[in-house]
């Protein structure tokens, strides 16, 4: 069998060119397939430099989120001065409630709480009491 025999068939389907989008469409999604799932090591370095060009395109183009300067995150430490000031930690639920209320009025919307109360209180009944009777006391120590 000759070479211009071999090639027959093939001149004549590019020829008729009826089948050949369908098939050259087969044939470059199994070649894309090939490369996606089992490349050789050049071109799978080119396919991961290309991804990475794309990604960084991407976020170059989306649009920059501007922070409202009215949200802002503020923590709130308990630090040598404070404990100075307020006296030894583990202060008691009382003083941690009259702090989240001060920190309400002045428009904080969330707070979180990341403390321990290892044991009861100590004199809740006396304060609780100082609270009830005295409130107008306690708020006026509260502007301080």
């Amino acid at each position: 069998m000759n070479l211009s025999n071999w090639l027959q068939p093939i001149r004549r389907f590019v020829s008729e060119g009826k089948r050949l989008p369908i098939y050259l469409g087969i044939f470059s999604t199994c070649f894309v397939l090939w490369l996606q799932l089992n490349p050789p090591a050049v071109i799978a370095n080119i396919i991961e430099r290309l991804e990475f060009l794309v990604y960084d395109q991407r976020f170059g183009i989306m649009p920059k989120h501007v922070k409202s300067p009215d949200n802002k995150i503020v923590i709130v430490d308990l630090d040598e001065r404070s404990l100075q000031a307020e006296g030894q930690y583990p202060w008691n639920r009382i003083k941690v409630g009259q702090l989240t209320e001060k920190l309400r009025d002045n428009g904080v919307l969330v707070v979180g709480f990341d403390i321990t109360f290892p044991e009861p209180d100590r004199n809740i009944s006396e304060i609780y009491c100082r609270v009830l009777i005295f409130p107008s006391l306690i708020r006026a120590s509260m502007r301080l």
